[in-house]
């Protein structure tokens, strides 16, 4: 955690991206936001959503589709994703700029999906978060796991740093995660979903990947986590918040 330096072009990452979009991916991203956020009746209560970092906002259009939000925006750094969303959703404001360097409107929820690893500075980052958003919803991966580090090791992935095709400049345990959001908010559920769902298995490794990832989640999360990684969805109450 702290500080580290961003590298990646994010405009010429995003035009690459808008090509290869994953829509069954996305699909399976906003399910679990519903999934770790629907038992508490919130959707149906919050007036204004915040996501940070949301590309086009396809992810944030169907979260609201559940909602009863009427105040909807998008802070997103690549120029590609804010004029892709603003043809398409035109009921989603898109405010193009770093994050960190706008003035961000309180609103009743602001979340995020995989954009924490991507960030200088994630403690400042989730802290103007918790300054922002009554509640948190957050999507972040658990990238410092044992089959991870394999996969590098082995060559079929780019450790966290400057030379990361995605930009991730940083990994977090399940707990550090955890201990990262806990900082700022108060956690209220934790969803760690099976990725193997949306991940190929038309192969005998994919096939046995699948099988070892159900099979140690049902012992355990910790144990689950700690050996294969994988998105957990956090739903949190900010303990900053300040209605301005």
């Amino acid at each position: 955690m702290g500080k580290k330096r961003v590298t990646l072009d994010y405009d010429s990452w995003a035009e690459k991206a808008i090509i290869t979009t994953d829509r069954k991916g996305q699909e399976w991203n906003y399910t679990n936001f519903i999934k770790v956020i629907n038992d508490t009746g919130l959707l149906k209560k919050i007036k204004s959503i915040a996501e940070v970092g949301g590309a086009d906002g396809y992810n944030l259009s169907q979260i609201v589709k559940e909602s009863c939000a009427i105040e909807v925006t998008n802070y997103e750094l690549a120029k590609p994703h804010v004029e892709k969303g603003r043809a398409e959703h035109p009921e989603i404001k898109f405010v193009q700029g770093d994050f960190m360097k706008i003035d961000a409107e309180p609103v009743d929820l602001i979340m995020f999906s995989d954009v924490v690893e991507h960030v200088e500075d994630d403690e400042k980052f989730m802290e103007k978060c918790a300054r922002c958003g009554r509640y948190g919803l957050f999507k972040i991966p658990v990238e410092d796991a044992y089959y991870i580090k394999l996969q590098i090791v082995a060559g079929r992935r780019v450790p966290p740093g400057p030379n990361h095709p995605s930009g991730h400049i940083r990994d977090y345990t399940y707990g550090g995660a955890i201990a990262l959001v806990g900082k700022y908010f108060e956690v209220l559920a934790v969803e760690y979903p099976d990725y193997t769902e949306v991940t190929p298995k038309n192969t005998f490794f994919g096939k046995m990947h699948a099988f070892m990832f159900g099979a140690s989640r049902r012992i355990s999360s910790g144990l689950c986590s700690a050996l294969f990684g994988g998105p957990i969805f956090v739903l949190c109450k900010s303990r900053l918040y300040n209605e301005g």
